[in-house]
């Protein structure tokens, strides 16, 4: 029985408690890595599960109209859900914000939205009267057309002719007395901003070089005075900048989400961005510019008492690609306005317009359009003569996309996301 009797070595003790211990731990470590990684994953499915959630009830509220300003709270009874809701104007488009909680996860998401297209959205839309439209040189029609009762003619321009073999390739109906309406909300918020008025913002008087804002925060508004160069500036999300006389954009500028205001504004050639431009008397675009979506240039000439020179009040130059909505808005007959039937709006030759051109008064389009052109009358300025309602060597085509979210009409029911906001 001499080995019973035998003596360990303490080493060799001491090496078995060491393993002893490390398998222990790693045991230990074992354990509370699964239930650390069950944990984890039982909070990300509850996240993703709720982002989901929020994502399709974000959509689906766009099926009917919500109230402006006031944030509406519902609750999901059987998944304990609670929802805020939120929208107010951005531009020319919706800014919606929906934020929904349950237990202690949350989700929230803000994007702008706009009125969604269908099967009878106009493609072009000419207000009715005693004059026909007349086709004349390269001009491409195609898609949803509404024009006055006396029809489409082809025409003739100093020897040019219409080229075509058919007039419209698409759907050919009547219009009315008045273009589509926009809706009242709309146009009073851009009356507020005529006079620079922004609700839930911060103020400020310095213009910083550089400057972000996310669409989570109260608006940025900044207030110049005199002529405002943009020439350098990085100026990114939920920010305003206004000036008492004129905003100039300079080709080495970055701007992207912003909100301009001023009763004029200039944006040189090469520009390349994407931003809201809004103005009481002008709005000139150089030559190359590339505007991206959703971009917008509006001009609103209803609050002027004095008398204005409203020729191309929007002017577009050649080789200029925008993404979004051009608009012209002029006083009513029956709010005692006039009518001056001016170049309102004047698109040069070689540019590139994808969305809505909304205009009160009269047009000179010799681009192309792909999306819809509202307008009380078009004309044609060449060999020192006037052309009224002629289109002229111009192409207006569907839009390529469908979920295209536009401006907002009166009797629209639907709208659809433009871009998601950070």
């Amino acid at each position: 029985m001499h080995f019973l009797t035998k003596k360990i070595p303490a080493q060799a003790l001491h090496f078995a408690l060491l393993v002893a211990s490390i398998g222990a731990l790693s045991l230990s470590a074992l354990l509370l890595l699964s239930h650390t990684y069950r944990f984890f994953n039982v909070k990300s499915n509850a996240l993703i599960n709720l982002h989901k959630t929020s994502t399709s009830y974000f959509f689906q509220k766009h099926s009917k109209k919500l109230s402006f300003k006031d944030t509406l709270e519902t609750q999901i009874e059987e998944a304990s859900i609670q929802t805020k809701d939120y929208q107010s104007f951005y531009g020319c488009w919706r800014k919606s914000y929906t934020q929904q909680q349950q237990h202690n996860f949350q989700s929230r998401l803000i994007g702008l939205v706009g009125s969604q297209l269908n099967n009878q959205t106009p493609n072009f839309y000419l207000k009715n009267s005693n004059s026909p439209l007349i086709l004349v040189g390269d001009t491409r029609l195609k898609g949803n057309f509404y024009v006055p009762s006396s029809g489409v003619r082809p025409g003739i321009i100093q020897g040019n002719y219409y080229t075509g073999r058919t007039l419209i390739n698409g759907n050919q109906r009547k219009s009315k007395g008045e273009i589509p309406q926009l809706e009242s909300q709309w146009l009073q918020y851009l009356k507020q901003l005529g006079r620079h008025q922004v609700e839930n913002s911060i103020v400020s008087n310095e213009l910083e070089t550089t400057l972000k804002n996310s669409f989570l925060n109260k608006t940025m508004v900044i207030h110049t005075f005199g002529n405002t160069h943009l020439s350098n500036h990085q100026l990114y999300g939920n920010i305003i900048i206004t000036s008492n006389s004129k905003i100039y954009i300079g080709a080495n500028s970055d701007l992207k989400d912003v909100i301009l205001i001023a009763p004029e504004i200039e944006i040189a050639s090469n520009v390349t961005g994407n931003f809201q431009c809004f103005a009481t008397r002008k709005i000139k675009v150089g030559k190359k510019c590339k505007l991206l979506y959703p971009s917008s240039l509006v001009v609103d000439h209803r609050n002027f008492r004095e008398k204005l020179e409203k020729q191309n009040a929007i002017s577009i130059d050649e080789s200029t690609s925008i993404k979004g909505s051009i608009v012209y808005l002029e006083k009513n007959k029956e709010q005692g306005g006039f009518r001056s039937y001016s170049t309102n709006i004047k698109i040069a030759k070689n540019t590139t317009i994808e969305g809505e051109v909304y205009c009160e008064g009269s047009i000179e389009f010799l681009g192309d359009l792909y999306g819809s052109l509202y307008t009380y009358q078009t004309e044609v300025n060449a060999y020192g003569s006037k052309y009224i309602n002629h289109l002229y060597n111009c192409k207006i085509l569907p839009l390529p996309v469908t979920s295209y979210g536009g401006l907002p009409f009166k009797n629209a029911d639907n709208y659809t996301l433009a871009r998601w906001l950070y």
